[in-house]
């Protein structure tokens, strides 16, 4: 029986919650292997390479879950936060603007840019 792109997502995200970040990451590079624009493997995948790797490696596949689907709001707070954590303020702020024309409530997009302002002021004095 062929595993299908849905029963390796649902493997991928039980893989994920028990900590098995690994498995969790070759399923979900499985299913971009054959639709490489998936939004929730792009996301997830993006999630665990911050985690384990780096944060410019977790930006790309963030920024395809948002090219994927932009109206998934956690797609764009997952995003934004790697950006801001990466020191990209100026480039999180630009992403707040155009998050909220997609799929970023006010209220989220108002707490973010707040953070990142103040990020951007502190790093500069």
């Amino acid at each position: 029986m062929k595993t299908t792109i849905n029963d390796a997502l649902t493997m991928g995200v039980e893989a994920h919650r028990q900590g098995d970040l690994s498995r969790a990451a070759n399923l979900y590079s499985a299913i971009l292997d054959s639709a490489p624009t998936h939004g929730d493997a792009n996301h997830n995948l993006g999630i665990i390479k911050n985690k384990l790797e780096s944060k410019s490696q977790a930006i790309p596949y963030l920024k395809a879950a948002i090219d994927s689907n932009p109206e998934v709001e956690q797609f764009w707070l997952s995003y934004i936060n790697v950006l801001m954590a990466d020191g990209q303020y100026i480039n999180a702020i630009q992403k707040i603007g155009h998050g909220v024309i997609e799929g970023l409530s006010t209220q989220k997009a108002s707490e973010l840019m707040d953070i990142a302002i103040a990020e951007h002021k502190k790093e500069n004095k």
